[in-house]
């Protein structure tokens, strides 16, 4: 692209920067090819047409750089002051705005940056408490087969908190980011570990994750593979210690929750927060564990002083076969 700079002083051969001096004058342009290659499209009677008309001004092109001092009768060009085709401007302070122009648009305010979590609220459920309660007799219908239904832990959610308990808010001009499919985890993982219980369990449940995504995963300052994998990290490493470390857990049973708070409090994962709802044992009504939920940091895990919700000391655990109903 052409650029245009002031000519400053009277004119003479050589200035100061080693460019030669062009007049009108027909022996100054030695010959046509000469004047073609420094943009003179005609040299008649010491006149001089070229594109537009330049006073005073050093134009530039890619390999000549020269000086037109006394060329009083050019052909205005169609594209005054510059042209994009020959890249010489003619008009100094028009160019200057141009180019500042071209910079301004060039140039997008980034967004502010996104918000950063003080916390997030790792949410594991036990699958059969949500599957079948005295609110919902059967939320997992489309999984036919009772072996479909998780017999461990699996994601409820992964909610990024501030202080308080709130959600973090997008501000100023900060959209939600899209869900984009391929940026998960290995989907055997996100199946075994955060699954659609309400649907088939061969059906990879993109809406359903897309809508984590979009309600919480996507107000935090991670990425949307790294919100996932983390998620689910955590419920994996979670799940084990649940199988290795609490054999006195057994589905369809009674579990004693201070002992299990216990057994929590003395690990990593720190206290947890019990959440129950109810079913129906023996022609009684029970509480049953229905969610187990903890607080992560990037700093591990912190305890979490509310530990527990609608539960008792002693709560149901149901599983595959029911002490006195059928599987389901």
């Amino acid at each position: 692209m052409g650029k245009c700079f002031p000519c400053f002083g009277s004119s003479r051969k050589e200035n100061k920067q080693g460019v030669k001096d062009l007049s009108c004058k027909k022996d100054k342009a030695k010959d046509a090819s000469f004047a073609q290659a420094h943009g003179i499209s005609r040299v008649s009677s010491g006149k001089l047409d070229v594109m537009g008309k330049c006073h005073g001004y050093l134009i530039r092109s890619t390999t000549h750089q020269h000086r037109v001092t006394n060329a009083s009768h050019f052909k205005p060009s169609d594209s005054f002051p510059y042209s994009a085709s020959s890249g010489k401007c003619i008009n100094f302070l028009l160019c200057k705005i141009l180019c500042l122009y071209r910079v301004i648009l060039s140039q997008k305010t980034p967004p502010p940056p996104l918000p950063t979590p003080d916390y997030y609220l790792l949410a594991l459920q036990w699958p059969y408490s949500f599957c079948r309660n005295t609110i919902h007799t059967n939320e997992c219908t489309q999984r036919t087969n009772p072996t479909a239904i998780p017999l461990h832990l699996t994601l409820h959610g992964f909610w990024p908190k501030m202080f308080g308990g709130h959600d973090p808010e997008l501000i100023g001009n900060q959209t939600k980011r899209e869900f984009i499919s391929n940026q998960l985890p290995k989907l055997s993982e996100m199946r075994k570990y955060w699954p659609n219980l309400t649907e088939k369990e061969n059906i990879p449940e993109f809406s359903f994750w897309m809508e984590e995504w979009r309600k919480h995963g996507s107000l935090c300052d991670m990425s949307q593979k790294t919100y996932f994998q983390t998620a689910v990290n955590q419920a994996k490493a979670i799940i084990k210690y649940w199988d290795d470390k609490l054999k006195f857990i057994k589905p369809n049973s009674m579990i004693d929750l201070n002992l299990l708070r216990q057994e929590f409090t003395r690990s990593v994962y720190k206290t947890p927060k019990f959440v129950c709802n109810e079913q129906r044992v023996n022609g009684k009504i029970v509480k049953q564990l229905h969610e187990i939920r903890f607080i992560w940091t990037t700093a591990g895990f912190q305890n979490n002083g509310n530990s527990q919700s609608a539960c008792t000391a002693n709560v149901w655990l149901p599983g595959y076969v029911r002490a006195t109903e059928p599987a389901i």
